[in-house]
């Protein structure tokens, strides 16, 4: 009987040892999940970081092709407007050209009848 009862109570260590061993067991994977779980917290928010980075870089280079843009519209209004400038102003040339002319072609014209009339 007393044998039975040492080997009892060593059953009963040796299960309680084990349990311990299990509860170490379960902590030691408690930690590790808690770390990974932390370790993919932190890559996460680094993720978003860049993400959030790229967001902000796209908005200025958005803002500044709408920059580049408007500076092309008022590149080619200016443009146009001097274009159109410079045509009015030799169309106004082309015109005082055929007046001068139209007026010498009458004064000729004028001078060639009244030297005629002489005649």
């Amino acid at each position: 009987a007393d044998q039975q009862e040492i080997i009892i109570e060593f059953n009963a260590q040796d299960i309680d040892e084990k349990e311990g061993e299990v509860e170490t067991v379960e902590i030691i994977a408690m930690e590790v999940t808690l770390e990974q779980a932390s370790q993919e917290e932190a890559y996460q928010q680094e993720i978003n970081q860049e993400v959030q980075w790229e967001l902000e870089h796209a908005k200025f280079a958005a803002k500044d092709v709408n920059e580049k843009q408007e500076e092309v519209k008022l590149f080619e209004t200016t443009t146009q407007y001097f274009r159109r400038r410079r045509l009015s102003e030799e169309e106004d040339y082309q015109q005082e050209e055929v007046e001068q002319f139209e007026t010498t072609a009458q004064y000729v014209r004028r001078r060639r009848l009244s030297e005629e009339e002489d005649y």
